[in-house]
Parts: structure tokens; sequence; C-alpha cells
């Protein structure tokens, strides 16, 4: 394998772990029913990170996602004729690339 193509997959593959675990901080810190106070006519929520990690979370999944796109050039469809893929394999990635999006 080229080195190129390994650095691609740890970056993107770092990407997704990151987002994972930010997710799942995020599940952890989002608020509970007692968390919630109720003064006279309106509730108070405090404070809570959970927001702003799901939003790191789907922007780090963007980030992986446009790196994977750029990289392999929409599926092989931007090749040059005499460097393209076999009409099967273009196919697959087109449809694995739409599915992953």
């Amino acid at each position: 394998m080229e080195t190129s193509v390994i650095v691609l997959s740890v970056v993107v593959g770092l990407f997704g772990v990151g987002s994972a675990v930010l997710g799942f901080i995020a599940e952890g810190t989002k608020l509970e029913r007692n968390d919630i106070g109720v003064s006279k006519t309106e509730c108070v929520y405090p404070g809570n990170p959970a927001f702003a990690l799901g939003l790191v979370a789907a922007l780090l999944l963007l980030a992986a996602q446009i790196t994977v796109s750029a990289a392999g050039r929409c599926c092989g469809c931007c090749k040059p004729r005499g460097a393209a893929f076999s009409a099967s394999r273009r196919n697959i990635g087109v449809v694995f690339a739409v599915l992953s999006w």
C-alpha cells in the first residue's frame, strides 16, 4: 500500500473515532430531569456542553467525508478516461459514496 493511502486512512479513522468519542461524551452530559430548575413562572436550564460536543462531532464527520470524497476524486468519476476504473468498480464506488452521505 502507498504511504499516502495509509496516512489518509489513519486521518479519516481518527476523525471517525474522535467523532464517536465526542458523541458518547455529549450523551453522557445531556440534561436529566432533576437538572432543570423551575422558578415561579419559567424553567431554568443550566449550561450544558452536550450541544457543542455534538456539533463538533458532526463537523468531524463532515471533515472526514469531504476528505475521503476529495481524495477519491468522486469515486473515480473525475479520472481521465485512460486511468478510469472498470464500470462495475465505479458503480460500486458510487453506491458506497451515496450510502455514506
